[in-house]
């Protein structure tokens, strides 16, 4: 049965409280108000959450012991670096970041199988040699982790940890990666690197919010955030002015969102809001007409071979955004372009099929359950869409349905992670 770790009951409860104001207007809710909030979690569940323990809520302290197992065993892993991948030819650095393309293969017609050939949705088993993609993935995963662990107990050693694994990444020149993405996704036989590549440091999402959660630490030092903070400013650059990143930002498909996505959080982490707030009037919008039609469609997943799996992970970068924006003062959660189009509806078409009201009819070569695999998005758009457009939503009992047919899969705590 899929599950979800009950410690995400730390991140999720009290959604239902937040709310935001009129579309694209100024937010009434400016977590900048806090002194280090999260981005894409929102920092006032969490806050509220921290009390329910202080007040020695049940459901909390157990939410809390899961989430300690999970810290606990995380201090114990290795510290990984992108140095540690094996020679690649053609790519001399070994403080670049480099991952391959995951759906290119060798040619059976050469006798070398260069240049490899596309196969989209079939991963090619090649791609797990090169290990910084996957080093990467879980030091985001482990930051955010520790991050939430030292936030709620406050313990030193879950923020020790966590800030040394960043100073390896980040910040150690003998192991630290190279600020760019210059081969990323690259492709053997064709090139040594795409603007796919910006695809592999969406995880930063979740780096980025641990590391807001770890600055209240006595371990967070001046000499530590300044490193950190030139790092991801070296980084946001070749975001903005690289010919690989000005490619991605003309993406019209998920390669797109999770540009913007991370320019903006990256853009917030720095403290810059002028250029978010441009983001947020010009490219976005636009981006959301490319993207999804007026009945929510999302155009371009819809054609993958996995298309609910795109879909999926499209509007959670979407979703992801949006949290973001609420920082820079914007409310993307319930803005409608000139034609129309709007997160909203994009939410409600796949939320039709995960509630099993219609049929997924689209290319899905992999199996998946759309219920269990939409909780995600359900979660992080509790409280957030004004108005609602399917008849479910019609009334607060109805509103309830897809927690009912999640829940009904659930056992146990797992129940708690929604709102009580």
């Amino acid at each position: 049965m899929y599950r979800i770790s009950l410690f995400q009951i730390l991140i999720f409860t009290n959604s239902f409280l937040t709310g935001i104001g009129a579309a694209y207007s100024r937010s009434t809710n400016n977590l900048y108000q806090q002194e280090y909030p999260t981005f894409s979690v929102d920092f006032n569940n969490l806050k509220e959450n921290k009390r329910l323990l202080e007040s020695n809520s049940s459901t909390m302290a157990e939410a809390l012991e899961e989430l300690k197992q999970v810290a606990d065993a995380s201090i114990k892993k290795p510290m990984r670096s992108v140095v540690e991948k094996i020679d690649i030819p053609g790519i001399e650095d070994k403080h670049n970041f480099v991952s391959m393309g995951p759906y290119w293969w060798p040619d059976p017609a050469k006798r070398n199988g260069l240049p490899y050939i596309r196969k989209d949705g079939k991963t090619n088993p090649e791609v797990r040699k090169i290990t910084d993609k996957t080093y990467f993935n879980e030091l985001c995963d482990i930051i955010q982790k520790l991050g939430l662990a030292y936030f709620y107990t406050k313990d030193s050693q879950y923020a020790k940890n966590a800030i040394q694994r960043l100073k390896v990444w980040f910040l150690d020149s003998k192991t630290k990666m190279n600020p760019n993405l210059d081969n990323g996704q690259y492709i053997p036989g064709r090139n040594t690197g795409r603007m796919e590549g910006v695809i592999d440091t969406r995880v930063l999402v979740s780096l980025i919010d641990g590391i807001q959660l770890l600055k209240t630490s006595p371990e967070w030092t001046t000499e530590v955030d300044q490193g950190i903070n030139e790092w991801f400013t070296e980084f946001l650059s070749w975001l903005e002015t690289s010919k690989l990143g000005i490619e991605a930002s003309k993406a019209t498909n998920n390669i797109g969102t999770a540009y913007y996505m991370q320019v903006v959080q990256i853009n917030l982490f720095l403290g810059k809001i002028a250029p978010v707030r441009r983001y947020a009037i010009n490219q976005i919008p636009k981006l959301l007409d490319q993207q999804i039609d007026e009945s929510g469609v999302q155009i371009h997943e819809i054609k993958r071979t996995n298309s609910w799996n795109y879909s999926v992970l499209n509007l959670n970068y979407w979703f992801n955004m949006a949290n973001m924006l609420e920082h820079a003062g914007y409310d993307l959660w319930n803005f409608k372009t000139a034609n129309g189009r709007s997160l909203n509806t994009a939410f409600e078409n796949l939320l039709s099929y995960a509630l099993k009201q219609k049929e997924w009819q689209d290319k899905q070569l992999r199996n998946v359950d759309l219920t269990n695999s939409f909780n995600n998005l359900y979660q992080l758009s509790k409280g957030k869409f004004k108005q609602r457009r399917l008849l479910f939503f019609a009334t607060p009992k109805s509103y309830t349905e897809f927690e009912r047919v999640y829940n009904s899969r659930t056992k146990g705590p797992d129940r708690l992670l929604n709102k009580n």
